[in-house]
C-alpha cells in the first residue's frame, strides 16, 4: 500500500470542470482534484509538452472516512503515457488507443458517421523491433476474433483473420473478413508520422461466419499483441509468441472528448505483472531442467549405482527427484498461472502442453509421496520386490517419457528454433544410450534377501539403505551384501563387529556381532567359537 506523504500537494475539488461535464455524465464515481505542476516535498513534477508515464488502479473496497485510511489491494491496474498539457486530437473524430510507451497504437475510422457498414483499422508501432501486430474483438485469448498484420520482405501488407481459443497460436479463419488497405487514410496520416511499422485493414461492422461484430455506440473489449518475429510471406504463416500483449476497451464509432491515448492493462487477468516472453523463458528453463537432467540422474543412480555410492545413492536420488523435479515443476507451473491471464490449461488446438503439464505436475507430487511410502515399508527380510516398489519404478518411467514429450510440445508452442529442438532430441538420445550402457556395465541392483548356495538365509543384495535423518557412520543402518561364498577353508569372520569382514581364504562377507571364528570352511560350517551368522539389526531401513 502506498504510504501517505508528509506534504499533501493535492486538493479536492467539489465540482467537475464544465469542459468535462458531458464526459462524466453517466459516471458512477467521479473524483476531481488539483495540484501544482511543480511539486514539492518529494512530489514529482508534471512535464508540459512532453508525454510522461503514469500508473493507474481502482479497487472495490472503500478506504473509509480518513484520507490516511488503509487502501485495500486494487482490483485492476496498469500504465499509460500522456501529455495532459497538449491540445488533443479529439476534433479529428478518430478514436485511438496506445499501449504503455506508445510501442503499439490502434485507431478506428468508420466509413461514415451514421449507420456505418465498415471500419478501417490502423495499427502502427514506433519500434523497429516490432514485426507483427494484432488486435481482436474479445476480452481475452479464450475467445477472440483477431486480425494480425505484418509486412512481407517485399513490402506488401499481409492481413490474417484468425480465431483465438486459448493460450496458443490463433487459427486462420476459413472466411477472411479483413482486407489489407495499401494507403494510410488521410485522417490518420498525422498519427502515424514517424512510425516504423504501419498496417491498415478494412472489415465489415457485422461480418459473416463466426467472426465477431463491432458494436457502434457501445464500448467493447479488445485484445492486442505484437511480436518481433516476422510470420513470413504467407497470410497463413506461423505467428510466433508475442513479446507483449494486453486488453483495452474502446468505442471506435463515437467521437472522443479527449485524447484517449493510453489506458492499457498490459497484464489483464494476470496476478503478477511480468512480460509474457520472460515468463515463458523462465518456465521453459525450469521445466526442461526438471524433466530432463534431474530424472535421468535420479533414475541412473537408483538403478545402477547403489553399490558404488553406498548410503549416498538414496540421498542423491531423493534430492534430484524431489527437489530437482517435483519442486521445480510446481514452481514452473505456478509461474505461468500467476503471470499470464487464463485459461491456463485449455484443451483447444493440437498442442496438449498445458493440460499434460498440469497432469505431470500432479503425478510428480504423488510419485514423491509413493517414494517415501516405499522407503517406510522396506524390510531387510523381504525376498522379492513388492508391488508398491514396482509401481514407483514404472510410474517414474512413464512420467519421464511423458515429460520428455511435453518438453517438445512446449518448445513447439513457444516457436523454438530448430537447432534448439535438435539439441533437445540429441540429449534424449544420449540419455537413453547411457541407461542402456549402464545395464551392461553395472546391471540393475535390487533390495532383497536371498538364500545362499547352502540353502541358508541371510545373503543380501549389495546395496545400502538408511533411515533419513540418521547420522552417517552410526550403527543405525545396515550394509547388505551380495557376494557369493567361496568354498575354501580358513577363518570366516571376526566377532564383535558391526560389519562383516573377509579373510584371504573365505571371500564371504556377513554380519557377525557375537560369534568368533567359524564361518564357511571345507564346504560347511565350522564349530569353532560360536561361528556362523551373528545378530542382525532387522529394524534398519535407508
Amino acid at each position: 500500500m502506498p504510504t501517505v506523504d508528509g506534504t499533501q500537494q493535492s486538493t479536492a475539488v467539489t465540482t467537475v470542470p464544465s469542459v468535462l461535464t458531458a464526459a462524466v455524465a453517466n459516471a458512477k464515481l467521479v473524483v476531481t482534484f488539483s495540484r501544482p505542476v511543480t511539486g514539492s516535498g518529494g512530489n514529482k513534477n508534471f512535464t508540459p509538452g512532453t508525454a510522461q508515464s503514469f500508473i493507474w488502479a481502482y479497487g472495490s473496497t472503500n478506504p473509509g472516512t480518513s484520507a490516511s485510511g488503509a487502501v485495500a489491494i486494487h482490483d485492476e491496474k496498469g500504465t499509460f503515457s500522456q501529455d495532459f498539457f497538449t491540445t488533443s486530437n479529439a476534433a479529428s473524430g478518430i478514436v485511438q488507443w496506445c499501449n504503455s510507451g506508445n510501442i503499439m497504437c490502434v485507431a478506428g475510422i468508420p466509413d461514415k458517421a451514421t449507420s456505418p457498414s465498415s471500419i478501417t483499422m490502423v495499427m502502427w508501432s514506433t519500434s523497429t523491433a516490432v514485426q507483427w501486430m494484432g488486435v481482436g474483438i474479445g476480452a481475452g485469448m479464450s475467445d477472440a476474433d483477431v486480425v494480425i498484420g505484418w509486412k512481407s520482405t517485399a513490402g506488401a501488407t499481409l492481413i490474417s483473420d484468425r480465431t483465438a481459443k486459448g493460450q496458443s497460436m490463433p487459427t486462420v479463419d476459413a472466411s477472411q473478413q479483413a482486407t489489407a488497405v495499401a494507403a494510410v487514410p488521410a485522417a490518420a496520416a498525422s498519427l502515424v508520422a514517424g512510425a516504423k511499422l504501419v498496417v491498415v485493414y478494412s472489415r465489415a461492422i457485422t461480418p459473416t461466419g463466426s467472426n465477431k461484430a463491432f458494436t457502434p455506440g457501445t464500448s467493447q473489449s479488445f485484445i492486442w499483441a505484437y511480436g518481433s518475429v516476422n510470420p513470413g510471406a504467407s497470410a497463413s504463416g506461423t505467428v510466433q509468441l508475442h513479446d507483449q500483449r494486453g486488453t483495452f476497451s474502446r468505442d471506435f464509432f463515437t467521437a472522443p472528448t479527449s485524447n484517449n491515448n493510453g489506458g492499457s492493462a498490459d497484464s489483464s487477468g494476470a496476478i503478477i505483472n511480468l512480460d509474457t516472453k520472460t515468463a515463458w523463458y523462465i518456465h521453459g528453463a525450469l521445466l526442461t531442467a526438471a524433466w530432463t537432467l534431474f530424472p535421468f540422474a535420479g533414475i541412473f543412480i537408483a538403478r545402477y549405482l547403489k553399490d558404488a555410492l553406498g548410503v549416498w545413492w538414496y540421498r542423491l536420488h531423493l534430492g534430484f527427484m524431489l527437489i530437482g523435479t517435483t519442486v521445480l515443476s510446481v514452481a514452473g507451473i505456478l509461474l505461468i498461472v500467476l503471470t499470464t491471464p487464463p485459461p491456463h490449461f485449455d484443451l483447444s488446438g493440437w498442442n496438449p502442453h498445458r493440460p499434460l503439464g498440469l497432469a505431470l505436475g500432479i503425478d510428480a507430487i504423488l510419485q514423491s509421496v509413493l517414494g517415501f511410502v516405499c522407503n517406510a515399508m522396506w524390510s531387510p527380510e523381504r525376498k522379492s520386490i513388492p508391488w508398491w516398489d514396482r509401481l514407483h519404478w514404472w510410474n517414474g518411467r512413464i512420467l519421464w517419457l511423458a515429460a520428455m514429450a511435453n518438453v517438445y510440445f512446449g518448445l513447439a508452442l513457444a516457436g523454438a528454433s530448430m537447432p534448439l529442438i535438435i539439441a533437445f532430441f540429441v540429449f534424449v538420445g544420449v540419455s537413453f544410450a547411457a541407461l542402456i550402457a549402464g545395464q551392461f556395465i553395472f546391471g540393475q541392483v535390487h533390495h532383497m534377501k536371498k538364500d545362499d548356495d547352502y540353502g541358508n538365509p541371510g545373503a543380501y543384495s549389495m546395496n545400502t539403505k538408511m533411515d533419513i535423518g540418521q547420522p552417517m557412520g552410526s550403527n543405525t543402518y545396515n550394509r547388505r551384501y551380495d557376494d557369493e561364498p567361496s568354498y575354501g577353508g580358513g577363518n570366516g569372520g571376526y566377532g564383535n563387529s558391526n560389519v562383516g569382514y573377509t579373510t584371504p581364504n573365505s571371500g564371504k562377507m556377513y554380519y557377525n556381532d557375537n560369534g568368533g571364528g567359524g564361518g564357511y570352511q571345507n564346504g560347511g560350517y565350522s564349530n569353532g567359537g560360536g561361528g556362523g551368522y551373528g545378530q542382525y539389526n532387522s529394524q534398519s531401513r535407508y
